[in-house]
Formats: structure tokens, C-alpha cells, sequence
């Protein structure tokens, strides 16, 4: 599967999430793949995994990013690396935004995505009525 339909299904998968390829195979980089990835609150990546390392920097906002099942907090400064087909999602719990970096080692990563991976469900995910008010 090309990157821009990998791309694509992952921005529909998404709630409120938007992707963006700055390193990929369409514009040149045949040995790794550099995303811009983009969450407004209660955003999230659905679970899925790579067959090669990703490494995500965070660059603004918070979130819980969830490892296997270990759940993990992040926030603007944090680098997490993530082994090959070690399952993986990500919520946007703050209020505002996230901004992150995907960082692959592939031109052509392997995207897959698991459903019915964490059975404990998602964390609570603030809504903008629960802060209302307060902002």
C-alpha cells in the first residue's frame, strides 16, 4: 500500500486527527518516513502497529499514549520509541491541541491497525461541556 493511502486511511481512522507527509516515498525519501500529525482535544490515533520502529516527539499539548497496554503520559518535549509491532494509540486528553512527530526508519512502513486491543477501553477523554466555564 502507498504511503498517501496509508496516510489517508489513518486521517479516517482518526477522530479529528490530520496527517501530514513531510518525509515520505511521493516526495523523495525512499528510506524513511517523517509525519506531522495534528489532534484537537479528544482526538485520538486508533490502535494499531508499524513493522519497524517509530519514534514520536511531542511537540505541544498532552495526551496519554498507550504502549502495549501500559498507558503512558506525554506532553510537549516527550520522545517515545516504539519497537515494531508493538501495538500502540494515542488520546488527546488535555484541552487544547497536540502536535507530534512520527518519525519511521521505512519509506513504505507497514500500517496495521487492531481492533478490540485494550480491553479496559480508553481513558477518559475531556470534552469541551466539561470544561465549560472554566475557560
Amino acid at each position: 500500500m502507498e504511503s498517501q493511502e496509508i496516510l489517508k486511511q489513518l486521517e479516517q481512522k482518526q477522530r479529528l486527527g490530520k496527517v501530514r507527509a513531510l518525509a515520505s516515498p511521493e516526495n523523495g525519501s525512499n528510506n524513511c518516513t517523517v509525519m506531522e500529525e495534528y489532534y484537537e482535544a479528544c482526538g485520538h490515533c486508533p490502535p494499531h502497529y508499524h513493522d519497524c520502529d517509530e519514534v514520536l516527539v511531542f511537540l505541544e499539548g498532552e495526551g496519554t499514549l498507550f504502549v502495549g497496554q501500559e498507558p503512558r503520559p506525554v506532553f510537549a518535549g516527550t520522545t517515545v520509541t516504539i519497537p515494531a509491532t508493538t501495538p500502540h494509540c494515542f488520546y488527546n486528553t488535555g484541552i487544547g491541541h497536540v502536535r507530534m512527530m512520527a518519525i519511521l526508519p521505512k519509506g513504505n512502513a507497514e500500517i496495521v491497525f487492531v481492533d478490540g486491543l485494550f480491553t479496559s477501553g480508553p481513558p477518559v477523554i475531556a470534552t469541551e461541556e466539561m470544561f465549560a466555564g472554566m475557560l
